[in-house]
């Protein structure tokens, strides 16, 4: 396969260009230390597979992955990253990724049985993915089940410690409609004020991406 990885950490980098060119046999076309440069390359090389991580400097991996499926159709996307958090989990499901490797001990091997998936048209996730979203779909009251998609775009925003006023001029939306929706995701959630929302959001992380667009469902 011919293979673009984006990843910011250098020697993680070369590491995951290593082992797919020597140990896999494939061919690595492009490579990309932060959003922008990996949206250039995969518009040039239209390359089998990208491998993205989602934290990256200058646009974030899911901005990547839609400049990429609306540039390269083929393009086959599989996340690689530190990142394990429900709601980025529920993200990278929502947002149609072909697959999901956790940077954690196998993920090297992980990287090999992801490629393989891919290339027979199959999906792979690590076996953390599967863990973290059973949890999320085994609770009736998860927050996947009771609140829309702007719902969730405004606790993202909540997250990060804002006031009314400003997710209103995020959102362009009125400060009293944006607290309306606090009062709401309070409500559905069952959580008492604010503070312990933000707890709430930060440790499912709403708020690991806080690039643009950080809360918008893909």
């Amino acid at each position: 396969m011919r293979i673009v990885i984006a990843e910011d950490e250098q020697m993680f980098r070369e590491v995951l260009k290593k082992v797919c060119v020597e140990d896999f046999g494939h061919d690595v076309v492009g490579e990309a230390e932060d959003g922008e440069v990996a949206v250039k390359v995969v518009n040039e090389v239209r390359p089998d597979l990208l491998l993205p991580d989602l934290v990256l400097p200058r646009m974030h991996g899911f901005e990547v992955a839609d400049h990429a499926r609306r540039s390269s159709r083929g393009t086959r996307i599989v996340a690689v990253t530190s990142s394990c958090a429900s709601y980025t989990l529920y993200r990278l499901e929502r947002a149609g990724f072909d697959g999901y490797i956790h940077k954690g001990g196998q993920s090297l091997g992980a990287l090999r049985d992801a490629i393989s998936a891919v290339a027979r048209g199959s999906r792979y996730h690590s076996p953390i993915f599967s863990t973290i979203r059973d949890a999320r779909l085994r609770d009736p009251n998860g927050y996947d089940k009771v609140l829309s998609d702007r719902e969730l775009e405004v606790l993202c925003h909540i997250g990060m410690s804002m006031n009314d006023e400003e997710i209103g001029e995020a959102l362009g939306i009125c400060a009293k409609t944006a607290e309306t929706f606090r009062h709401r995701i309070l409500k559905k959630l069952g959580v008492r004020g604010t503070p312990k929302l933000i707890r709430f959001a930060i440790e499912n992380g709403f708020t690991q991406l806080e690039a643009s667009g950080a809360g918008r469902l893909e």
